[in-house]
Formats: C-alpha cells, sequence, structure tokens
C-alpha cells in the first residue's frame, strides 16, 4: 500500500470546517434571494458593527 498520497489528505476537522462554511454560504444565498433576506442580513450586520464598536471604544464618558 501506498502511503505518500496520504499526507497531502487535509484531516477531518478541515473537511468539517469547509463543510459548514459551504452550509453557511448556502443559508446566506437562500437568505439573500428571500424578499426580506437582505434587510435581515444589514440588521444583523449593523448589531454586530454597534457590538463591536462598544467592545472597542467607551462611550459611557
Amino acid at each position: 500500500m501506498a502511503t505518500a498520497g496520504k499526507g497531502r489528505e487535509p484531516p477531518d476537522t478541515i473537511k468539517k470546517a469547509t463543510k459548514r462554511q459551504e452550509g453557511m454560504a448556502v443559508f446566506l444565498k437562500k437568505l439573500y434571494l428571500c424578499p426580506n433576506g437582505i434587510r435581515i442580513i444589514a440588521h444583523y450586520y449593523i448589531l454586530y458593527c454597534i457590538e463591536f464598536l462598544h467592545s472597542e471604544y467607551d462611550f459611557s464618558t
């Protein structure tokens, strides 16, 4: 049995990660195609940005 080609195959964890990314891409594509999808994505994106800004900069002063 030749084991030379075995080292080139990605481990299961990488395969799982790419599968998850593919699933996410499909999910986002479905969201993008549905009428309210853009609004939903924009809404969560803005929320994420606000959360990020609040964690980076303290606006309480």
